[in-house]
């Protein structure tokens, strides 16, 4: 019997059409289309093949939506689980070799490519290829299309062997039509493929065909004709036919700014490959090229691109941006560079540290005037997002660890994405966007003190060889002089050696970890090794100067290079106050920066209840933060020299109390910390292992943080244990977690000083695309006019003796990194370890503590 259909679905259909043809509300429209599946379920027979083509509209709305759902235990793409109904039910009522079934699988086919569902993907070419054989006959150009797709989907899985079996069975196809335009992708796809093997005479005939192929349909004009270009460039370079690849390689870049304009990634590759290709015959043109590529990524940077990226590809684009930048400071350095050379040196690094600033960390204007609401609004989000980071799965049951919690946990992350994007992304101005725009030199030369010095480090890797160079900067007209210091292998074994002896085995496993094999034990005379490679050489430059910045690259951004002892065994800070910056255009805006804002009281937070919460926590094993005893008293000395500060310990050392303070002039935070992005994946495995047994939900929160950039540093505040045991330490505890995330909220626009008193506050990543993600900078990125850190973690007893000795040396009218220099200082000739005392370090601005008013 047959069931007549409504004219209301009719007209259902018709709104689903509509809204599937335009840019409609995607979860408005998915939900017209499930009233669509529903709707046929309900009135027409089973399997009937109306319900086939509601399924498809379905299967296109749910793609839009990016959902997942559940069909016989197991969690899916929606679009997928709806289009294999569809194409059962087409099967049932036309044939397995039918129209409506390949109709269906295309679609599929498509969406799983779009999804890099690779091996999914090529089940549903195989089943089409057997299709159109049987609709098509044996050499089709439709089957030479859908072999040349398969045989992508299996190079791209890795399946090599395979895919070579389906280019060939494409291209014997395309034999007959050698000059249609499709078969330029299956020669593309083959010639990627003989490259890979490296087959260079093959895939130098394919590129070639392809280009052939394009250039008799297109001409010039193109943009897939740039791609083959720079392949078949490629493939030459490869073979030592340099000056044809930069020609082919110039033809592909006239085409890509053509088509794509001067600001995209394509065209960006393609100057950095040039000035690859002619950096050591010919450094002109190579400068010229790296320029463009810079230009480019200036561009591209400018445009707000990257807001429509996900983290993953944010890191990714970080990564190229920074190796462009990092050659073409090789390029610079190459030699004996002139002052001009050496300016935009100064300019290009400085864009290379200020990458993750702007866009995989929160970089934010100062918060005044007009801008209080979105300092609020920053603050809002912040807090969200700690909301956020509570609500991690539960799993219902073993076996079944993603079948339940797979929604929910996509919920949490695309809320999170929206949230982060709101919080990264701002408008940049064209001089941050742009490496090569800024004076840079002139104006850090303009910022410093008579006595005050500059000395960057730059670490350079690539073809050109991985070296170490310093631009020593001084102020008025002297000279800006760069050094080579040699090879960064070198350097790097000698940083990590005298980080361990200087830390004398405090959190040193990572560093340990990382030697190169070969190096022989730590000795004594290590830290004094490196003084020598990295220090000595720039004595000479340091005639009338008595303070230095130092700006760090590399594993020297976990070395105390004041602590490192000169030949007559004295630290190097016996001579010189030493303070550190992200970057040398922190140096001018931290002179410049207005120092009158409006400042609330001091704040002092210090051994804060990390058990808050649990009941039996002494009981309880694997408890990754301790007590700290020595830290209320360091927090009730340091409250007692600042006056009228607010102090905060135990149950109320609470994160919510943070969040809600106010540029408060000192904020002093003792107690533990943590940088698990310089923590060896052993140790990590060790810690889950501890804190996770015997319950394995705490393994799920205690994995984020190891997974999650802007979570992998922190401080531990009250319920920190409880909330990784799985635990709720309450609302106003929050996640017990202050992380360098969470920082990005804080509003301390007018905070003259924090202090971090706790362990590894001064470390993070050390990884080109994400920056030197350690708390020292977060807090300088929220606000803070100076940061006092550590590198390591220091016994009590001697943090709360050089602390007292530090604000002693303050309230005398010290500048901050003068104060802690005589507070070091006094403990290294009363007799102390560096460990006990080094590890402490300086950054940003260096006048004396604020006056309250």
């Amino acid at each position: 019997m047959m069931t007549t259909i409504s004219d209301d679905y009719y007209q259902l259909c018709a709104d689903i059409d509509a809204a599937l043809s335009s840019a409609a509300d995607a979860q408005e429209t998915h939900a017209l289309t499930e009233r669509a599946v529903a709707w046929c379920r309900r009135h027409l027979p089973d399997r009937d093949p109306e319900l086939a083509t509601a399924l498809v509209r379905n299967a296109h709305a749910a793609f839009r939506t990016d959902g997942v759902s559940e069909k016989d235990g197991r969690i899916g793409w929606h679009f997928e689980i709806c289009l294999a109904e569809a194409a059962e039910i087409r099967r049932e009522n036309f044939g397995p070799h039918s129209g409506p079934v390949l109709a269906t699988l295309d679609t599929l086919t498509q969406y799983l490519l779009t999804k890099r569902e690779w091996q999914k993907a090529a089940a549903s070419l195989r089943e089409q290829i057997l299709i159109l054989r049987e609709l098509r006959g044996p050499v089709h150009p439709d089957i030479a299309w859908a072999e040349q797709r398969l045989a992508d989907a299996l190079q791209w899985s890795g399946n090599q062997s395979e895919a070579e079996e389906h280019y060939r069975a494409s291209l014997a196809v395309w034999q007959f039509s050698p000059m249609s335009l499709e078969a330029y992708a299956a020669w593309s796809g083959w010639g990627f493929l003989c490259e890979s093997k490296g087959d260079l005479t093959a895939a130098t005939a394919a590129f070639e065909e392809a280009v052939r192929i394009l250039r008799a349909h297109h001409g010039e004009a193109a943009p897939g004709l740039a791609v083959c270009l720079t392949a078949l460039g490629r493939v030459l370079m490869k073979r030592g036919e340099l000056d044809e690849a930069v020609g082919l390689h110039r033809q592909a870049l006239a085409i890509q700014r053509a088509f794509l304009g001067e600001g995209d990634p394509q065209v960006a590759a393609t100057w950095e490959s040039i000035s690859l290709m002619t950096a050591a015959s010919d450094r002109a043109s190579s400068l010229d090229a790296s320029r463009g590529a810079l230009r480019a990524d200036g561009h591209w940077l400018g445009s707000g691109a990257a807001a429509n990226l996900d983290p993953a590809a944010v890191r990714g684009a970080l990564s190229t941006l920074g190796a462009h930048a990092g050659h073409h400071l090789a390029v610079l350095l190459t030699g004996d560079p002139t002052a001009d050379l050496i300016a935009e040196v100064v300019a290009v690094a400085a864009w290379r540290r200020r990458l993750p600033g702007l866009l995989v960390h929160f970089s934010w204007p100062a918060s005044s005037g007009t801008e209080d609401d979105l300092a609020e609004q920053r603050r809002g989000l912040a807090a969200e997002q700690a909301t956020l980071s509570q609500r991690w799965p539960s799993y219902p049951k073993d076996g079944e660890v993603w079948i339940g919690n797979a929604l929910q946990a996509r919920s949490v992350r695309d809320r999170e994405a929206a949230l982060n994007k709101v919080l990264r992304f701002r408008p940049i101005a064209p001089s941050e966007a742009c490496p090569l725009s800024s004076p840079q030199l002139d104006t850090v030369r303009a910022a410093l003190a008579p006595d005050e010095c500059v000395v960057e480090f730059i670490r350079l890797a690539g073809h050109l060889g991985g070296r170490y160079h310093a631009i020593v900067v001084g102020p008025g007209d002297r000279e800006a002089v760069a050094v080579n210091l040699g090879p960064a292998e070198a350097i790097d074994a000698a940083a990590l050696l005298a980080r361990i002896a200087l830390a004398g085995g405090a959190g040193t496993d990572p560093f340990r970890n990382a030697l190169p094999e070969g190096i022989g034990d730590v000795g004594a005379d290590a830290p004094r090794a490196l003084c020598r490679l990295v220090i000595g050489p720039l004595t000479p430059l340091f005639e009338g100067c008595r303070q230095l910045i130092f700006i760090p690259d590399g594993p020297l951004l976990h070395i105390p290079l004041g602590a490192l002892p000169m030949d007559d065994s004295r630290p190097l800070l016996a001579e010189f106050s030493i303070r550190y910056m992200s970057g040398s255009d922190e140096v001018a805006h931290a002179r410049l920066a207005d120092a009158s804002g409006a400042r609330g009281p001091d704040v002092v937070i210090a051994a804060p209840d990390f058990d808050l919460g649990t009941p039996d926590a002494s009981t309880r094993s694997g408890r990754l933060f301790n007590d700290l005893v020595g830290t209320w008293l360091e927090g009730e000395a340091v409250a007692e020299k600042l006056g009228d500060a607010v102090l905060l310990t135990r149950d109320q050392a609470l994160k919510s109390r943070i969040r809600s303070v106010r540029s408060p002039r000192v904020l002093h935070i003792a107690t533990h910390g943590y940088a698990f992005s310089m923590t060896d994946s052993a140790t990590l495995d060790r810690l889950t292992a501890a804190v996770a047994q015997p319950d394995w939900r705490a393994s799920a929160r205690f994995g984020r943080l190891r997974s999650d950039l802007m979570l992998r540093s922190g401080l531990a505040l009250a319920g920190a244990n409880t909330w990784l045991w799985d635990g709720d330490p309450g609302p106003e505890a929050e996640t017990g977690l202050l992380t360098a995330g969470d920082i990005a909220g804080l509003d301390l626009t007018g905070t003259d000083m924090a202090v971090l008193s706790a362990c590894d506050t001064g470390l993070g990543d050390v990884d080109p695309a994400a920056g030197h993600a350690s708390l020292s900078y977060a807090f300088l990125r929220a606000g803070a006019r100076t940061v006092v850190a550590s590198l390591w973690k220091v016994p009590d007893r001697a943090t709360r003796r050089l602390m007292t000795k530090f604000y002693d040396h303050l309230a005398d009218g010290r500048g901050k990194a003068e104060a802690l220099r005589l507070a070091q200082f006094d403990m290294h000739r009363a007799g102390h370890t560096p460990a006990e005392w080094a590890a402490f370090v300086c950054f940003g601005d260096d006048g004396p503590l604020a006056r309250l008013t």
